[in-house]
């Protein structure tokens, strides 16, 4: 069999490599910084009250020991309060980029081929959502919370103690918190009834500031002794949600809808297994192949047996996905299909035809290299690619093509992203020529309608290029 056997990808480009860690620790750091901040607005709080509220001679003793260059720049407090407000979700967005999803494809029950892409997402980090169809013999892969689930098993008796002081502490600030809040409340009302601008003093003021900051430290030590076990539920949650079952298209459809919108989630499975229930439909999990390919960004597939099934995703694949198609294999079971005589010829072996296969050996050191080599391989596959149209076999193709048309009139609405509702409309155009053939009652002005729209489309796109020309 002509194909080459390959043991190590390409050199990874600089940005790809330390890209993701650089953005995900400027995000830490940007987390960290608004928890500092918010530690600082309370005393800026309390002392910008006082010089700005309080008498002079009551201002000038309590703020006697106040650092003048902290009284000097009590401007900072804005700032440090838009920080400590708006810097969390920033930075959990820059710790949480998007990340891709892979297809992973190979024969049912294949646990070699599972072993080591299990062990290349281990190693390959929190940027790929691998998919795989099976039969029910893969364990999902989690990415969330080892390192604490660890920390809580070694110092269960440490943390239990380390819970009873922060509830201890919050029980505290809790009760200075109601006396300084009611206290600063009927002082103040006490003051407005009598009239005396007097009351308007340092200890109202103090006792307000010192309410509000007690409430923020109350969340704070509050959340403390739920944060380990939260993860810890919450990484247990995406474990379980990261196994699913199908027994029909509409199961495939929502399945599918899910793992769309776990590319962001922070305790998001690193491989999520949907088992196909084949007993049931035969091409059910053909359309389970095209209708994941439909959203992925890449396909891994696994040539190790070269069965019928396999040769069928190959096809489909580098079809739907062409060079984003990774093929792989063990090492030396790759080299017993390439010694195979022509007799032994599949209907792979057409397929596979001066193409590149990544190798591995299921040992520790072979599957180490080969998440490096993946990881290069699927990196440079999608560099630059756009997913084309293609039919959507879980769907309707009327209600795919109303969902496109709803889309782009949407988009040609709101003014927004001309090209895509082009590609879009043209989608739909030729969903409902197709069925205008069989229906024209039912889809002959749609098409028309979908025609007007990509009409107008184009003007509006061919203004925008000449404003731009204009431009440069």
């Amino acid at each position: 069999m002509t194909f080459e056997i390959v043991a190590a990808g390409p050199r990874r480009r600089f940005g790809e490599r330390f890209g993701p860690p650089l953005l995900a620790a400027i995000g830490t750091s940007v987390v960290a910084a608004s928890a500092i901040c918010l530690l600082l607005v309370g005393p800026l709080l309390i002392v910008f009250a006082i010089q700005t509220f309080a008498p002079d001679e009551q201002a000038g003793r309590v703020l006697s020991h106040v650092p003048d260059v902290v009284r000097s720049n009590l401007w900072l407090i804005w700032p440090t309060a838009v920080i400590a407000i708006g810097g969390p979700y920033p930075g959990v967005l820059m710790q949480n980029s998007r990340r891709n999803r892979a297809l992973f494809l190979r024969r049912f029950g294949d646990t070699d081929a599972t072993s080591a892409v299990s062990a290349a997402l281990n190693r390959m980090g929190r940027r790929w959502l691998v998919i795989t169809l099976d039969d029910g013999n893969v364990a999902a892969i989690s990415t969330g919370a080892r390192a604490i689930r660890s920390a809580l098993s070694i110092g269960g008796a440490a943390a239990e103690v380390g819970i009873e002081i922060a509830v201890g502490v919050a029980k505290i600030y809790r009760a200075l918190f109601v006396v300084c809040l009611l206290g600063s409340t009927v002082y103040f009302l006490v003051a407005f009834v009598s009239g005396s601008t007097s009351g308007w003093n340092i200890i109202g003021i103090v006792g307000v500031c010192a309410a509000i900051f007690a409430a923020g430290i109350i969340t704070a030590l509050l959340s403390v002794p739920l944060l380990f076990s939260a993860l810890a539920l919450a990484d247990d949650a995406k474990r379980r949600d990261s196994r699913y079952s199908a027994g029909s298209v509409e199961d495939l459809l929502e399945i599918r809808n899910k793992l769309r919108d776990q590319t962001r989630s922070f305790f998001a499975a690193k491989l999520a297994v949907v088992t196909v229930e084949t007993s049931r439909d035969a091409d059910l999990w053909r359309a389970g192949v095209s209708g994941f390919a439909l959203h992925a960004d890449a396909a891994i597939i696994d040539i190790s047996y070269p069965t019928g099934h396999v040769a069928w995703e190959v096809s489909d694949m580098l079809t739907r996905l062409g060079e984003r198609c990774v093929i792989v294999g063990e090492a030396g079971r790759l080299e017993a299909i390439q010694a195979a005589t022509p007799a032994d010829s599949t209907a792979l072996d057409e397929l596979l035809i001066g193409r590149r296969v990544l190798s591995y050996q299921p040992t520790r050191h072979g599957l180490r290299r080969f998440a490096r080599s993946l990881q290069a391989t699927l990196e440079a596959r999608i560099r630059g690619a756009v997913n084309e149209n293609q039919d959507d076999t879980l769907m309707d193709p009327a209600e795919r093509a109303d969902a496109l048309f709803k889309k782009s009139h949407w988009r040609y609405q709101h003014n927004f992203s001309t090209t895509d509702a082009v590609s879009q409309t043209r989608e739909a155009i030729r969903i409902y020529a197709e069925l205008a053939h069989a229906d024209p009652a039912r889809f002959a002005d749609k098409h028309a309608q979908a025609a007007r729209l990509l009409e107008s489309l184009e003007v509006r796109q061919a203004a925008s290029g000449r404003r731009w020309s204009r431009r440069r």
